[in-house]
């Protein structure tokens, strides 16, 4: 398992057939060390494709195949990379998108 954490977001890294345990750990550490609880309406699952969703989760908790947006980036398949990357063709990332996209065709040094 990787933790990561930026200001108030939380990022778990984890195999998806640990979800009930690693969702119940969170809550009863935030609730434990900090007084809080979690909001299970705010927590998004990315699930990459071919990975199968654990039916115990509460219903509450959103799930992606897709990916989701980490610190400003986008994680998960091609193509939410390439759709997040050419939304805002102004942006930094947007500018970069030429030359990520020919990065698989580069040999190893």
């Amino acid at each position: 398992m990787v933790i990561l954490a930026f200001l108030d977001d939380v990022i778990i890294l984890f195999p998806a057939d640990r979800a009930t345990q690693v969702l119940g750990t969170v809550q009863g550490t935030f609730k434990e060390l900090f007084g809080l609880a979690l909001t299970l309406s705010k927590c998004l699952f990315y699930l990459p494709s071919g990975a199968t969703r654990p039916g115990e989760v509460p219903a509450e908790v959103e799930w992606t195949g897709e990916g989701l947006v980490v610190v400003g980036g986008p994680v998960g398949s091609d193509h939410f990379v390439r759709n997040y990357l050419v939304r805002d063709p102004d942006g930094p990332l947007g500018r970069a998108a030429p030359v990520l996209e020919k990065l698989p065709t580069l040999r190893s040094i």
